[in-house]
């Protein structure tokens, strides 16, 4: 992985390499679940931040990455013609880990193949501006999205994901 000069000042080795560990995690679930989920699985392989956040919660246990639910703030910068800005933000799960890094593993607004997806976000000096500070905990979206479809998807994708790396659930 490749890492900018700020991105490498602001975070720390074990933050950067739990995100490789997530990126190995995530890289063959797609293959994996064709490989072993049946069709009628297979036609409703869809996953949201909230449930990828717990799944990997799930596999990697809470000694190492705790899921937090909130909110992203984006910013619109209008049109030409009407350049007012305007602050939006959006229901979203992130992970935080053990030093208080940020790792996104279903960025808002990204897309692309998910195991290409994960962020570790600076969350600290200067450029936290950038990243960190656009999330935004919130208790009321833990209430929402924590729900029993998304318990479902989540224990789901666990089980790919572990399936995917030859792991045992967490405990055993």
């Amino acid at each position: 992985m490749l890492f900018s000069g700020p991105s490498i000042k602001e975070s720390k080795k074990e933050d950067r390499e739990l995100l490789a560990i997530i990126h190995i995690l995530l890289s063959n679930v797609i293959e994996t679940a064709g490989r072993t989920l049946p069709d009628k699985v297979l036609d409703n392989f869809v996953f949201n931040c909230h449930s990828v956040c717990r799944a990997l919660q799930e596999v990697l246990g809470k000694k190492q990455v705790i899921v937090v639910d909130g909110y992203y703030v984006g910013i619109d910068m209008g049109t030409r013609e009407n350049e007012q800005v305007e602050f939006q933000m959006n229901d979203h799960s992130w992970l935080t880990t053990p030093t208080g890094a940020i790792i996104d593993p279903y960025p808002t607004g990204v897309i692309g193949i998910i195991s290409l997806c994960p962020l570790l976000v600076v969350n600290s000096g200067p450029w936290r501006v950038y990243g960190g500070s656009r999330y935004i905990p919130s208790t009321t979206v833990a209430e929402r999205v924590g729900t029993r479809k998304t318990w479902r998807k989540s224990q789901l994708l666990a089980k790919v994901i572990r399936e995917s790396q030859n792991r045992k659930p967490q405990g055993e």
